[in-house]
């Protein structure tokens, strides 16, 4: 199904539709703003307090809750955020099917994890040190946090952006919380300590997600569960292989160097990731809006525009990371984590142009046609296992960097390529900034709806 040819003189995208698509934009993008402050503050603390090794035990196990989720999960999250857009409200039963599906995650994941240990594999996923208590930390840790997800998918479905933003932040807090709690009152500190903190937060911060998530009024038309479940499972593959694509090189690091190179490198990640903060909470409105206006042409015209201003501002931001972040992280992180630098440096150019893969790929997956980036994430998580087999035993840290951003780079090629061709849209609207942005940008207090995060 292609989408519909682009008018030839399209109307300004800063319409009244496309300013509360940016106003809610807005909003995610505060609200991730605070987060991401909270999360480096946590880094540090973890940083200075765990030290290399340590925190490399605490990332890896955050990696492998992040992994069996995206394994057993089946992307349900995004077949939610879907069908409640489209159908403009919550499908009934929604909530418990969701309940459901988490405590079949939970227990494959115990399943999963049992094997590996029962075949002394466990290393191949956590690290090398897990006990048996990490390792259900780690599985009740996947189950609380996708469920927050899935109430999440809720908020953002029916266009609440405003509450899931205050409840991202209020996550954050907790986590920075419990955390500050744990080192205040315990005498032994270590990896495994502070992840049942984070579980703590977690599970606090899941049932404030779910009471919001229950005050969405239910679906005017018949949606069901089954609606949900054939949009989330061809999500599936496509979003698997691209967290591998982005994911697995930390645990190749931790398979070629080791836990101490896993808490380094996995700090050079979260500090090049930075600028996904716009291009994540762009998506996060763009997919929704979509999928409510499937074959409008002005929603590609949108979809470009939000592509050029994202991918522009990370342009910008990576420039000023590159120029102050290396000589600060000895001083902030402490000397151990100097060798973050460089690794950072070589993360930048990657992390800049992926930024058009997370806003393009919502546009994608919002027309109905999510099985076209699984052929993206394909191609970028071949080079990842073929690069990173090769550099990282060479470079180590350095190594991971240089295959992420080549990997990077030819996912946001090829999604480009896809996008331009399925809407006939030229290369340059999506790349170049145009000076009508700008003004577009500046019109929107004037244009926006008085009550943000509403569905236009």
């Amino acid at each position: 199904m292609s989408a519909a040819p682009l008018p030839t003189t399209p109307a300004s995208p800063a319409s009244a539709t496309g300013a509360g698509l940016y106003r809610q934009s807005a909003l995610i993008f505060g609200s991730s703003v605070i987060s991401a402050a909270l999360g480096l503050l946590l880094s540090v603390i973890l940083a200075r307090v765990l030290g290399p090794a340590e925190k490399g035990t605490y990332d890896l196990a955050m990696a492998a809750v992040l992994l069996l989720d995206a394994a057993l999960g089946f992307s349900l999250y995004m077949g939610v955020t879907y069908t409640v857009a489209r159908a403009q409200g919550a499908p009934r039963g929604l909530l418990s099917a969701i309940s459901a599906c988490v405590l079949a995650e939970l227990a494959l994941a115990a399943g999963v994890l049992a094997l590996l240990f029962r075949l002394g594999a466990a290393d191949l996923l956590l690290p090398s040190n897990a006990t048996l208590v990490l390792s259900a930390i780690v599985v009740l840790l996947l189950s609380v946090r996708s469920a927050a997800l899935n109430w999440r998918a809720i908020l953002m479905g029916a266009g609440r952006a405003h509450a899931a933003s205050a409840l991202d932040v209020t996550d954050r807090i907790l986590q920075v919380v419990a955390i500050t709690v744990l080192l205040a009152v315990s005498q032994s500190v270590s990896a495994q300590v502070l992840l049942a903190g984070t579980l703590a937060a977690a599970v606090a911060s899941q049932l404030l997600y779910y009471f919001a998530a229950a005050r969405v009024p239910p679906a005017r038309d018949a949606f069901s569960f089954r609606d949900v479940l054939a949009y989330a499972w061809p999500c599936y593959a496509g979003n698997l292989v691209q967290f591998l694509n982005y994911r697995l090189d930390l645990f190749l690091v931790h398979a070629w160097a080791g836990l101490s190179s896993v808490g380094i490198y996995a700090l050079a990640v979260s500090l090049a990731q930075l600028p996904w903060l716009l291009a994540r909470s762009a998506a996060g409105v763009l997919m929704p809006h979509v999928a409510r206006h499937q074959g409008d042409p002005a929603a590609a015209t949108l979809s470009a525009q939000m592509a050029r201003i994202t991918l522009t501002c990370s342009a910008l931001i990576n420039i000023v990371l590159a120029l102050t972040l290396p000589p600060l992280l000895p001083r902030v992180f402490g000397p151990a984590f100097a060798e973050a630098g460089p690794a950072l440096l070589w993360l930048l150019p990657g992390t800049t142009v992926f930024a058009l893969v997370m806003v393009l790929a919502a546009y994608l997956a919002g027309t109905g046609v999510p099985r076209i980036n699984l052929y993206v994430a394909l191609a970028g998580c071949t080079v990842t296992v073929a690069a990173g087999t090769w550099l990282i035993p060479l470079w180590g840290i350095r190594g991971a960097a240089i295959t992420s951003s080549i990997s990077y780079g030819l996912s946001a090629l090829l999604t480009l390529i896809v996008f331009c061709c399925r809407t006939r849209t030229a290369f340059w609207d999506v790349l170049i900034p145009r000076w009508r942005d700008l003004q577009d940008i500046r019109n929107l207090q004037r244009t926006a709806p008085a009550s943000g995060g509403t569905p236009e």
